[in-house]
């Protein structure tokens, strides 16, 4: 439990520290989540009127593009966010943290950020 209570404060300070970019990626996952949700609305629409065909296949398919991009969204910026904390990890990895408390600090980070976005976006 206290390895999960320091991975969560150090993502907590990652994601403040990093609040412009956050940001972004917040806005991009809430327009990635909300498309989606407002296609398979659209798609459920489709479905109750039994207009079931080419029009419906192309939601599918924008609906799968959109949420493909908006996981490659967040594990870019999550790939960025590794590769500019170099030297905390190799501070962290000399202070005796394992590589499992340093993966959940990055999947912790990741999880949050896809979480509120999600919520934003849904909410819309």
């Amino acid at each position: 439990m206290r390895g999960f209570r320091i991975a969560w404060l150090q993502a907590w300070a990652g994601i403040r520290k990093r609040g412009p970019r956050n940001a972004l990626i917040l806005i991009g996952v809430a327009f990635g989540v909300g498309f989606v949700a407002c296609a398979r609305i659209e798609y459920l629409t489709f479905l109750d009127r039994g207009l079931v065909g080419e029009e419906s296949e192309r939601l599918h398919w924008f609906s799968l593009v959109a949420l493909a991009m908006t996981v490659i969204g967040v594990g870019n910026a999550m790939a960025i966010s590794v590769a500019e904390r170099i030297r905390e990890i190799g501070t962290l990895k000399c202070l005796g943290a394992s590589d499992r408390l340093v993966a959940g600090i990055y999947f912790l980070e990741s999880l949050v950020l896809g979480i509120v976005g999600s919520a934003i976006g849904s909410s819309l």
